[in-house]
């Protein structure tokens, strides 16, 4: 009679255990999921800010365009705010009618929190005026704010500054 309520304690104690263990998992595998999907969600969201950004290196503005949401806003820095794609279009086409473009950049951080995103980067670009004269040297930081359009990362804010 001992050996058996021995036998029963044990058995009563293994299976206690195989439940709380059972409910550790359970309550992790929702953590871990989510935890995969942010990883996703990051890795998706860098993709196309440095697509954006290699769009904008190349000066195709049809594509530059592509990664703007339609009530972006844009704000250059000496220049009025620019609000809606079709003005931010055509600031790009002045700019790229203006000069040519040589630039390095370095993404230097980001956030992605659900539907939205921030890319910070900094640049050295040289512009070269197409009627002539001396190229311009800047060097300066952006933030880009990206927000969900659809399954797409679409700029809806962007500010940049000069160390000059």
């Amino acid at each position: 009679m001992k050996y058996l309520l021995l036998v029963l304690v044990l058995i009563a104690l293994i299976l206690g255990a195989c439940q709380s263990n059972v409910a550790q998992s359970e309550s992790v595998a929702p953590e871990q999921e989510a935890a995969a999907q942010q990883m996703v969600e990051e890795e998706q969201f860098v993709e196309a800010a440095m697509a954006n950004e290699h769009a904008f290196q190349s000066g195709d503005v049809d594509r530059i365009i592509e990664y703007y949401a339609e009530d972006a806003v844009s704000m250059p820095p000496g220049f009025p705010v620019s609000t809606g794609k079709e003005a931010i279009e055509a600031d790009l086409r002045f700019f790229f009618d203006e000069f040519d473009l040589d630039r390095e950049f370095a993404l230097v951080d980001y956030e992605v929190k659900g539907e939205y995103a921030t890319r910070v980067g900094e640049w050295t670009q040289t512009l070269t005026p197409k009627a002539g004269g001396d190229p311009i040297v800047e060097t300066g930081r952006c933030v880009l704010g990206f927000k969900k359009v659809g399954d797409e990362w679409k700029v809806a804010g962007e500010i940049w500054n000069t160390y000059e």
